[in-house]
C-alpha cells in the first residue's frame, strides 16, 4: 500500500497537536493556569517556543529559560487582556448612553407634566337639553297601527315605530338627568307599564 504524501504546509500555519497525560496532572494543571488567568493553548505553545529556544541554547540557564516562558506567556495574553479592556470601555459607554437616555426621558416627563392644559376658549358648552335625538326617517312606520295591539309595544318596536335608533337613547336619557322610560315617554308620549309601552 502507498501511504499518501502530505501535502506542503506553510511554516506558520497553526496545527493541531494531541498527546497523553495522566487525568489527574491534566486536572492540576488547568487549575493552576486558571488561577493565574492563562488559557492552555497559550501555556502550551509558550512552552514548546521555550523548549526550542533552550535547545537552541543549550547554555541557558534554568532561570534564563523559566524568564523566556513568562515572557512568552506574557505576550500571548497582552493580546486578550487589551480585548478586554476595549469591551469594558464600550460597555462604560454604553452605561452612559443609556443614562443619558433616561436623564432625557425624565426631563421630558416632568415638562410634561409641568405643562398647563390649553382650554379653547372658542368651543361653546353643550346644552344637554339641546341634544338632538336620531331619527332615521326612512324606517318610521304608523304608530297608528302598532297602537292598535291591546298589549302594547316593545322598547324595540316602538323605536321602530317612531323610527328612533336606540342606539343613542341611554346616552340622551342620562344627559337629560331622565330615566329610559320617562325619556321615551318626552319623546314619544307612550307610558310605560310593566315592560311594554303604551299609547296616551
Amino acid at each position: 500500500m502507498i501511504r499518501k504524501k502530505a501535502r506542503p504546509r506553510n511554516p506558520e500555519e497553526p496545527v493541531v497537536a494531541t498527546f497523553m497525560i495522566a487525568y489527574d496532572k491534566w486536572q492540576a494543571f488547568k487549575t493552576v493556569l486558571e488561577a493565574e488567568g492563562t488559557t492552555i493553548s497559550a501555556a502550551l505553545v509558550a512552552f514548546v517556543e521555550g523548549y526550542l529556544a533552550a535547545v537552541r541554547s543549550p547554555n541557558l540557564s534554568s532561570q534564563e529559560i523559566n524568564s523566556r516562558l513568562q515572557l512568552l506567556l506574557r505576550h500571548k495574553t497582552d493580546h486578550w487582556e487589551q480585548q478586554v479592556t476595549t469591551l469594558q470601555h464600550r460597555v462604560l459607554k454604553t452605561e452612559a448612553n443609556v443614562a443619558d437616555l433616561n436623564f432625557s426621558v425624565e426631563q421630558l416627563q416632568r415638562e410634561r407634566s409641568a405643562r398647563p392644559v390649553e382650554i379653547d376658549a372658542n368651543v361653546t358648552p353643550v346644552d344637554p337639553h339641546d341634544v338632538i335625538v336620531d331619527i332615521d326617517l326612512e324606517e318610521t312606520n304608523d304608530p297608528k297601527h302598532d297602537a292598535l295591539q291591546p298589549d302594547g309595544l316593545t322598547q324595540a318596536s316602538l323605536c321602530r315605530a317612531f323610527g328612533i335608533k336606540p342606539q343613542s337613547l341611554i346616552r340622551n336619557a342620562n344627559l337629560r338627568g331622565m330615566t329610559l322610560e320617562n325619556y321615551l315617554y318626552h319623546l314619544t308620549g307612550w307610558s310605560y307599564r310593566q315592560g311594554r309601552y303604551y299609547p296616551p
